[in-house]
């Protein structure tokens, strides 16, 4: 198995396509209005993690660069990485493929001192909790143009309670 990490503006549209169709498996909005979502979401400096398995990509996720800012601690801007999308190809599942994807992904983010988070719903929470991922506690009404029941976790951030503002 061979990982490829990749900034949007490096992905081709071969890339991108296959992408999509992945991301169709469990997401089954279609083709069309994947594709759309993702050029919509996806900015040109998001980075991609890409799973091959004989040069088939089999799993996909990305770390969404954003802006973020916490008024209770004057943190005027900072950059943070939205974890999203992580799938995996059906036939692939249940062999460990997303716990490597996401092991990968935590190194990945030491390494680069990265600060991330991610949204889940309460059943998905113990899943993130086993690779290190934390509850945010955040006050939800000062999300910026998000607006959600999920819970928040993060991943490689130093306090548990900010007062997080995001942009999207």
């Amino acid at each position: 198995m061979i990982i490829k990490i990749l900034k949007t503006k490096q992905l081709s549209k071969k890339f991108i396509n296959k992408i999509c169709l992945l991301k169709n498996q469990e997401w089954n909005y279609g083709f069309n209005s994947n594709l759309k979502w993702f050029r919509d979401n996806i900015y040109d400096d998001d980075i991609n993690f890409l799973l091959f398995n004989n040069s088939k990509l089999i799993a996909y996720n990305c770390l969404r660069k954003r802006n973020f800012y916490d008024a209770s601690r004057k943190i005027k801007k900072k950059k943070i990485f939205i974890f999203d999308s992580l799938i995996v190809k059906k036939e692939f599942r249940k062999k460990g493929i997303s716990k490597k994807l996401f092991l990968f992904n935590n190194l990945y983010l030491k390494k680069h001192k990265l600060i991330s988070f991610l949204l889940c719903q309460n059943s998905m929470k113990n899943f993130y909790n086993k690779f290190g991922w934390k509850i945010l506690k955040i006050n939800k009404k000062n999300i910026i143009n998000h607006k959600t029941n999920l819970n928040f976790l993060c991943f490689n951030i130093k306090f548990k309670k900010p007062n997080l503002f995001i942009y999207y």
